[in-house]
């Protein structure tokens, strides 16, 4: 895992080189200008960065959701097969026992 300091301590340096250059009022333009330039440079790299890690994390996204999506159709497919019959296809004697169990659990006493 990259540090973040790590990660933006090249943009760090220029930004803190950019805001000495912007304190001093001696420069020539020429110094301001390359100040800017470089700055601007790096800005444009982050937002190249950005948008790169934003599409990178959109296709992550899609992935996953499409696997739950997955998962949630196996679950509904193994509840089915595990409740009903193969040749019948209606429920098994498993099914129809937990469900009058489950009925006459919730059935008011007489």
């Amino acid at each position: 895992m990259i540090d973040l300091k790590e990660l933006f301590s090249e943009e760090t340096q220029v930004l803190n080189k950019a805001s000495d250059v912007a304190a001093q009022q001696s420069l020539r333009a020429e110094e301001y200008r390359e100040a800017l330039l470089q700055l601007n440079h790096h800005y444009q790299r982050l937002m190249r960065e950005t948008w790169r890690l934003i599409s990178r994390s959109d296709r992550a996204e899609r992935e996953l959701n499409r696997a739950n999506e997955q998962l949630s159709q196996l679950a509904r497919e193994l509840e089915y097969k595990a409740t009903h019959d193969p040749l019948t296809d209606v429920w098994n004697r498993s099914a129809i026992i937990q469900r009058i169990s489950q009925t006459l659990a919730h059935s008011p006493p007489r």
